[in-house]
Order: structure tokens, then sequence, then C-alpha cells
């Protein structure tokens, strides 16, 4: 095939959130409940090497994801690698966005794991500025509890120029718009070098901060993880 490699391709199919993943509020459904819809959609994802959990806001979720798993009569999907990726808030306090620290809600889904034997192969955390996505893995390798488990880290964070909490009109705070906080609060990006280079440059700041595994979510396009990609070779 033309511009074939030889690096192996893994197909990941996607467990996602259930409740609102940006609502503070929403707590989403019971734990039961929660489990069996996850079998159901796990049940469609047929030929995937990898389930993937992501945009989690909440432990909750996560947990009924990998009861899910650990359960599924489809040998092949119980024995895939499992990937896990939490959404954290808009800051660099590396909290879940429903208020969990990660590194509680990332213990739980390790032990979780082991318990069941699911086999979870990375943490990663998406859907976020950022700065917040670097917090993260931060906090995920300065954990002493963490090190007792053996898992890659990853990010993908999103390229919004505003917050979710500013674009979502979060708030009454003192931020641009009567939002909680002003656009690009963290200064993740720049108009003057674009999402583009800016991107690749929080590319190497995710690798030096742990992650192994490098992404773009929200508003992260083609250009902007070529020119990562391009980064992280040199």
């Amino acid at each position: 095939m033309e511009g074939a490699t030889n690096e192996t391709v893994r197909i990941a199919g996607c467990l996602p959130p259930l409740a609102e993943c940006y609502d503070d509020d929403d707590s989403g459904a019971p734990p039961q409940e929660l489990s069996e819809t996850y079998a159901e959609i796990l049940a469609c994802l047929n030929g995937v090497d990898i389930v993937l959990v992501e945009t989690i806001g909440r432990s909750s979720e996560a947990l009924a994801c990998l009861d899910a798993i650990s359960s599924c009569p489809d040998e092949r999907l119980r024995g895939a690698k499992v990937w896990v990726s939490f959404t954290l808030a808009d800051d660099r306090d590396a909290r879940l966005r429903g208020g969990e620290p990660l590194v509680e809600a990332a213990l739980a889904v390790l032990e979780r794991a082991a318990a069941g034997g699911s086999k979870l192969e990375c943490l990663l955390v998406n859907c976020c500025a950022p700065s917040s996505c670097e917090a993260g893995l931060a906090a995920l390798a300065s954990s002493k509890d963490l090190r007792l488990h053996r898992f890659r880290a990853g990010a993908y964070a999103n390229g919004f120029l505003k917050t979710t909490d500013e674009w979502l009109g979060r708030g009454g705070g003192e931020g641009v718009g009567g939002f909680r906080r002003p656009a690009n609060d963290c200064g993740d990006y720049d108009d003057r070098t674009g999402l583009i280079l800016a991107y690749a440059r929080w590319a190497k700041k995710f690798v030096a901060a742990g992650a192994s595994v490098v992404g773009g979510c929200c508003g992260v396009g083609v250009e902007a993880m070529a020119a990562a990609s391009d980064a992280l070779k040199r």
C-alpha cells in the first residue's frame, strides 16, 4: 500500500462518558445501570485492539466500564488492552471535572482493573486545556502510590483559545464577559504563533512530563498532529 510503513497500527474502540462530562452537577446513572449500558456498547466494538475509555469526568463511569469489560462474554474483548482517559478541569489542580483528584481516580481504576483481570495498559488525560494535561501527567508521575503499578501515561488536549468554563458560560467571576475565567486563561495558545506550532511545543512538554502516548482532542487537527509528530522526532 502506498505510504505504508513497518509501524504497527492498533485500532481503538471507544467507551464514552454517559453523563454530561462538562457538567459538574451531573453525577450520572447508578453503577449497575452504567455497567449494563457499557456492556451494550462494548458488544458493538468488533475488531478492536484497544478498548478506550475516554473523556471520563467521574471515576464511577470508568469503574463501570471496567466491570463491563471484565464480565464481557466475548473473550477477545475481555482480553483486549484497556486505556482509560480522564477529562480534567481547566486549571492546574489535576482534578477531574466531577471534582475528584486525578490520582485518587487513577488508583481506583488500577485497583479495579487488577481485581477484575482487565489488561489496563495506559492512563491518559484528554479533552481539556494543554496546561491541565501537563499538570495531570505530573501528578500521575509524582504519586508514590501510583509507582506501585505499571502503566503508560498519555495526553491529548483540546485546541480551544477559550477554556470550556468560558464558552459554556459558567460562573460569575471576573473573567471576560463575566465568566469564571478569561479566554485562554492558562496562556496555552498564542495568536502570534497559532495552534499548529503551539501544540507541537505542548507535545514535547507532555513527553517531558511523562507521556509515552500523545494525541490531539477537540480542535486539534491533522496539521497540528503532524507538527507535533515532527517535533517529537527531533
